[in-house]
């Protein structure tokens, strides 16, 4: 397949990626591109990668190649193009049979690489969901504890508050007692007083 590049229309191989963000594809392919060759640059104005000073064995025995890639971010999916540069021109099927083979392998071969990575983020994030569950847990558990803590407190609350309330029942049977015994003591003052003049 012909695609549009900074040397024109081209060959390119391509690898559709599902459900990995564009950024991880980027970088794993990046370091992948950085297992072969020493330098791996930017084109701003192609939005292309450009790999130099490398060569990749499945491709091109210990040849130096240059490979320039793309990547297009789709509907939960990233396509990654490339176009691979040898001495005499693009790799193509009918050209370079056996390069093209290794082109294929070479994506095939990445492909494993960015699979197994976003398998490993998206464990990762499962990881960091069960650790947010568990602290969720931790935090019911404790107030679970502070709660039957409390139950234990408000009992022995309880327990001392009906124990006062027996307490305050005698304490106001005493001083009904005592109310009683007063108001004999100012019956007994009244009639005194009533007496008084009385007598003579």
């Amino acid at each position: 397949m012909k695609s549009s590049m900074s040397l024109g229309p081209q060959t390119s191989y391509y690898l559709e990626i599902e459900d990995i963000p564009k950024k991880v594809v980027e970088k794993e392919w990046k370091k992948y591109l950085k297992d072969n060759f020493k330098k791996v640059k930017y084109d701003r104005k192609a939005k292309e990668l450009y790999t130099y000073n490398g060569s990749v064995g499945m491709i091109q025995g210990n040849d130096k190649i240059v490979i320039y890639s793309k990547l297009d971010e789709g509907k939960n999916r990233v396509t990654l193009y490339i176009w691979t540069k040898v001495d005499d021109g693009i790799v193509n099927p009918e050209d370079y049979p056996s390069e093209s083979e290794g082109v294929e392998r070479y994506l095939q071969d990445f492909y494993l690489v960015v699979k197994k990575k976003g398998i490993s983020l998206e464990l990762e994030t499962q990881e960091d969901h069960i650790k947010k569950i568990q602290k969720e847990l931790d935090r019911l558990e404790k107030k679970n504890e502070k709660l039957h803590s409390d139950i234990e407190k408000y009992k022995k609350k309880i327990s001392k508050a009906e124990a006062d309330i027996e307490e305050n029942l005698v304490e106001q049977d005493e001083k009904r007692i005592e109310i009683a015994q007063q108001k004999k003591v100012i019956e007994e003052i009244i009639e005194r007083l009533n007496k008084v003049g009385k007598e003579y």
